[in-house]
């Protein structure tokens, strides 16, 4: 089936587009200017116009042309009509594809060329400062780039290590810049210096402990040194009070003085802790024929400030105390780090 009116109509819009683009690629670029272009981008839409209602036109031609060659061959069915309706319109629609690509390219060449034009007409200190703009933006991404590769490649800020800790063994971390240790509980991350992480002291290094003991107005104040390696968080003392003969005895009591800043008491060193007894005592002078026990240090004698009140308000009289003692039951602390 011919179609020539299809295939006329589409090669001359083609050779339309070829020759815009071609006089406008034989002239200099000094020879061009704005209005030059607009024209020629005018002349492309009119004419891409007038294409299309042309090919339509042609199609109906083309149509008309198939029906009278099919009824001369006595073929004029309806199937046999609309298949070769179908097959015009599909090679308008190709021819039609073509031209629009050839008419965008032609419009593209226009552009390109404009954007020449300007480049030439601008001031040479506005291409400066877009060249600097150029490289401002190439250097930002290459530093971002460089802050990605740094951020991927550099240690995190914790440092990843164990520890063990009663006889278990638990993931920890340490911070790169304050150092701070923290261990991996089921809980969640726990700070090393915490209640978790004290562990009881062996005897061997609850015996490098020494402490000493002074009681004043029902308060105790404990000097204790620690010769271990250990950082002290805890310690319980057994006070034994000794009273005057046919006074109440005070039973022994267990009393743990905790360390209250952060930290603990560091290897070789001194602090002091404190504990309230809760007892109300009165302390008397010891007398010359019950003396202290050997290795323990005599109470100095006071009077308990809340005495007065007790009278006033004729509460029980305190009890009277003429010597004391204590012995360092136990120590909590954390050890020094060590792997497993």
């Amino acid at each position: 089936m011919e179609t020539s009116t299809v295939i006329a109509v589409t090669g001359s819009f083609l050779k339309f587009v070829g020759e815009v683009v071609a006089d406008l690629k034989r002239q200099e670029v000094a020879r061009i200017n704005a209005d030059l272009l607009n024209l020629k981008r005018t002349m492309l839409d009119e004419k891409f116009e007038e294409f299309k209602s042309a090919l339509a036109a042609a199609v109906e031609q083309e149509k008309a042309r198939a029906e009278q060659d099919l009824s001369s061959r006595g073929l004029a069915n309806s199937t046999v009509v609309e298949s070769s309706h179908s097959a015009i319109e599909r090679r308008a629609s190709t021819e039609f594809e073509g031209a629009a690509r050839e008419r965008n390219r032609a419009i593209e060449e226009i552009a390109l060329m404009e954007r020449r034009l300007n480049e030439q007409s601008r001031p040479w200190w506005k291409t400066i400062i877009r060249s600097r703009q150029r490289i401002t933006v190439v250097a930002s991404m290459g530093l971002l780039l460089l802050g990605i590769l740094v951020y991927a490649l550099w240690p995190t800020t914790y440092r990843y290590d164990q520890m063990k800790i009663q006889g278990n063994v638990y993931p920890a971390r340490i911070h790169r810049r304050t150092g701070q240790t923290e261990v991996l509980f089921p809980t969640g991350w726990r700070d090393a210096s915490g209640p978790e992480m004290w562990e009881k002291l062996p005897k061997s290094e609850l015996a490098k402990l020494t402490s000493l003991l002074s009681i004043k107005d029902d308060y105790c104040t404990c000097d204790l040194y620690n010769g271990s390696d250990w950082v002290i968080k805890k310690i319980c003392l057994r006070i034994s009070i000794t009273v005057p003969q046919g006074s109440q005895p005070i039973p022994d009591r267990c009393y743990d003085l905790v360390y209250p800043y952060e930290g603990g008491i560091k290897p070789r060193t001194s602090q002091k802790l404190h504990a309230t007894l809760g007892l109300g005592i009165k302390y008397l002078s010891p007398s010359s024929d019950n003396e202290q026990p050997r290795g323990m240090p005599e109470a100095d004698p006071i009077e308990v400030a809340r005495s007065s009140l007790r009278s006033i308000n004729a509460l029980p009289p305190a009890p009277q105390v003429s010597k004391f003692s204590w012995a360092l039951e136990s120590a909590h602390g954390v050890k020094p780090a060590q792997n497993p």
